[in-house]
């Protein structure tokens, strides 16, 4: 892993991409008269660097990259708001600081529980698609959701409605049946039909879904 990241960071670290970033420092430290976002800036710059020379390196695991940038992250907080405490600091509010340290304690805790489900940062997650095909399967939700107001549907029936392939119609009912926008009928039936449950339709049902995901994922750390 070592010598992956050496690699990775001889082939990042140039001398020129070097002198870039120290004119860039200097230039924004002239412009920028409020020492708060410049030490900001500066103290983000190794995480940032942190995650995107592990991204390069292959073979190193993930996890380990994960702890260091959230154990960094930590200690620059504590480190912060040890000066804001003993007002040798920039003066500003001792949240900041302390908002630091939380999200890198955060990272550290979210990274424990990736070695406990033996799983890599992000693999969790379900399979990415390339964007356009994102963009082409929420087109396919909206029409099946529309066909759906009017009553339940079979695949066959929906296809029809929203002038779509059958397999491009069961690709949509996938993406909503996960979180029961659209459920099933008429389970016996063959075809089964589908239908809209239309409280989870609409900007306060898309705030309250995607709310309850966010606070799930901020609890994942938490969770024993």
């Amino acid at each position: 892993m070592r010598d992956s990241l050496h690699r990775a960071a001889r082939e990042r670290y140039t001398p020129k991409n070097v002198l870039s970033f120290v004119v860039a420092v200097v230039v924004l430290t002239a412009l920028v008269d409020d020492r708060t976002v410049v030490l900001a800036l500066l103290a983000a710059v190794p995480i940032l660097e942190g995650a995107a020379l592990t991204r390069e390196a292959p073979g190193v695991d993930g996890r380990w990259a994960k702890a260091g940038l959230g154990a960094l992250a930590f200690l620059i907080g504590l480190g912060w708001l040890a000066l804001e405490l003993h007002g040798a600091g920039t003066g500003d509010p001792v949240w900041v600081p302390a908002l630091a340290a939380a999200t890198g304690l955060w990272v550290l805790l979210d990274t424990r529980r990736d070695f406990v489900e033996g799983r890599q940062p992000g693999e969790s997650e379900p399979a990415e698609m390339e964007s356009d095909e994102v963009l082409l399967v929420l087109n396919h939700t909206h029409l099946v959701a529309e066909a759906l107001e009017t009553g339940p549907k079979t695949v066959p029936e929906l296809a029809a409605a929203c002038d779509l392939t059958e397999s491009r119609v069961r690709a949509a009912l996938d993406a909503t049946t996960t979180s029961d926008t659209v459920y099933r009928v008429d389970d016996d039936a063959d075809p089964p039909r589908y239908a809209l449950d239309e409280s989870k339709v609409g900007p306060v049902a898309f705030v309250r879904e995607n709310g309850r995901r966010a606070v799930h994922r901020l609890l994942r750390p938490v969770r024993w």
